[in-house]
């Protein structure tokens, strides 16, 4: 699930907040000798900051765990699409989730990741130091919400230095395991299998999950679970097609068909794909009931 404080469509959680504050000192617990810092990383006419990027996350992970919180692993390629985006800001000198031209938060995330995000969200502010950014995010509830955020266990800062002023976005996200098609299957077999045995009704055979799985892969090529019946979709006695997130939960039609008597037999079929619809990914899913 993405939030967004208007409840857009893709419900990503995109807060902003625009600090110009002056330069001051700031203390870290394990600071870095200057020597030792990386130097920043010429990006057109402003620089990106790797050392500040890392002192955010530092002090992000700091303010998580007084809150006894686990801290954010950072991702490369979150990294990477907050640091795109807070050049972007720096170059037309102003602060927004979307620039004219910019996708939005989603598809900027999973163009850069890899990973699976079950939910996403960003900070981004500009300020004279570090230190300033910080604070000044963690005193605004709706970013310190971010960044304090129990659900959220990966995340990708990005600092632009643009004369006396740093641009930051910091990206975050709940990134979960990618199934194979054989494992996700699996999982959802034995959430029916359990499932089916609390009705306290004869347990099920599983047929071979090949037809499912074209009926499922097909649905994520179209990006629709309304997609043409096979022939063995149309034997089968129910017919479930979803996506998810969650392969342990299984949808009402599928439940319905469980605790059907008559149901003697299932079969599986799952296929995990990024579509226009899904730019972060979901599980297209098709289940026949026999």
């Amino acid at each position: 699930m993405w939030k967004n404080r208007r409840r857009a469509k893709f419900m990503n959680r995109v807060l902003l907040a625009t600090f110009v504050l002056l330069l001051v000192s700031f203390t870290l617990a394990s600071p870095l000798d200057a020597a030792e810092a990386p130097k920043p990383v010429s990006l057109s006419s402003v620089v990106a900051d790797p050392q500040a990027e890392r002192l955010l996350l530092e002090m992000a992970n700091q303010a998580r765990a007084r809150a006894g919180l686990a801290p954010l692993r950072m991702d490369a390629g979150l990294a990477e699409a907050a640091r795109e985006h807070a050049l972007e800001q720096a170059e037309q000198q102003r602060i927004s989730h979307q620039l004219p031209g910019e996708p939005g938060l989603a598809q900027r995330l999973s163009k850069s990741t890899a990973l699976h995000l079950q939910r996403g969200g960003e900070n981004v502010a500009s300020a004279g130091s570090v230190s300033q950014a910080h604070q000044s995010l963690m005193a605004s509830p709706p970013h310190r919400e971010n960044l304090l955020d129990p659900s959220f266990n990966v995340a990708g800062f990005g600092v632009v230095r643009s004369g006396h002023l740093l641009y930051v976005t910091q990206d975050f996200g709940r990134g979960v395991k990618t199934y194979s098609a054989e494992n996700s299957e699996q999982l959802i077999a034995r959430t029916i299998i359990n499932t089916r045995r609390q009705t306290r009704l004869a347990g099920l055979n599983e047929f071979d999950g090949t037809p499912a799985r074209n009926a499922a892969c097909r649905m994520a090529d179209e990006n629709t679970i309304k997609t043409r019946l096979s022939r063995e979709m149309k034997q089968s006695t129910y017919l479930v097609r979803y996506t998810s997130h969650d392969l342990e939960t299984l949808p009402p039609g599928a439940t319905r068909a469980i605790a059907d008597s008559g149901v003697h037999s299932f079969a599986v079929g799952s296929c995990y794909r990024q579509t226009k619809t899904y730019p972060n990914g979901v599980y297209w899913v098709a289940l026949m009931f026999y």
